[in-house]
């Protein structure tokens, strides 16, 4: 279904955007045009409320990357390498919405 969000993501990312090469696990790197920020996001507490903290994010259209598994590396223009935690559900009705996902640092 076509909405007057299509082709913003697209767009965002070619505004916004930097090369991020992704190596998913026993595949080959590959370079996309995405986006790896520190933004504001709800995750759990000890006691199992919601906190919010600041983590590593990395944005990239539905349309150019097929999908990420937790463990998969991401490395960032700057060089800093990062681990998928998760994918965060993006709910956005645009055919080219976002895939969000979770980063932690690589140690």
């Amino acid at each position: 279904m076509t909405t007057v969000f299509d082709g913003i993501a697209g767009a965002l990312t070619g505004i916004f955007g930097d090369s991020v090469i992704v190596e998913p696990q026993g595949q080959p790197r590959v370079t996309v045009r995405g986006m790896v920020r520190l933004e504001r996001v709800e995750v759990s507490g000890e006691a199992g409320q919601a906190v919010v903290d600041y983590l590593p994010v990395f944005k990239v259209p539905r349309t150019v990357l097929l999908g990420l598994s937790e463990g998969d590396l991401v490395i960032a223009p700057d060089g800093r390498r990062y681990l998928v935690s998760y994918e965060d559900p993006n709910e956005s009705p645009a055919t080219d919405r976002f895939r969000i996902y979770i980063l932690r640092e690589e140690y």
